[in-house]
């Protein structure tokens, strides 16, 4: 992923906002430590790697890849009007004009996304 492709600057944009709100934008790898400090035991991680679109092999890892385009489709206006406007001192107009751009990137099936999970 280079940084003009418009789900990175996403992404970008909205790491940006949760921290400008206090926000930690990636608390994933201190799960297994929290789990622990409040007393279960034998916590286990399993890292998975969920595809955004159909392109992998397999019906079970298609499926979950369209899913996530329509998890992705539905959550990133929102979230980005919410935090891009509230954070980053963005317009409504701005993120409308943003958000087409980025929702054409996570159709795009020549782009191989992947999200760890």
């Amino acid at each position: 992923m280079t940084d003009d492709w418009p789900l990175r600057a996403w992404g970008v944009h909205m790491a940006q906002a949760q921290v400008n709100d206090g926000i930690d934008p990636d608390p994933s790898p201190r799960f297994k430590n929290m789990m622990e400090e409040i007393g279960f035991i034998n916590v286990r991680e399993q890292p998975l790697q969920w595809a955004l679109g159909s392109w992998p092999k397999g019906k079970r890892e298609k499926l979950i890849g369209r899913i996530m385009v329509d998890n992705c489709i539905q959550a990133c206006r929102p979230a980005g009007l919410a935090l891009f406007t509230k954070r980053l001192g963005w317009t409504v107009e701005q993120v409308e004009e943003f958000m087409p751009a980025v929702e054409r990137d996570i159709r795009n099936a020549k782009r191989l996304y992947y999200t760890q999970m």
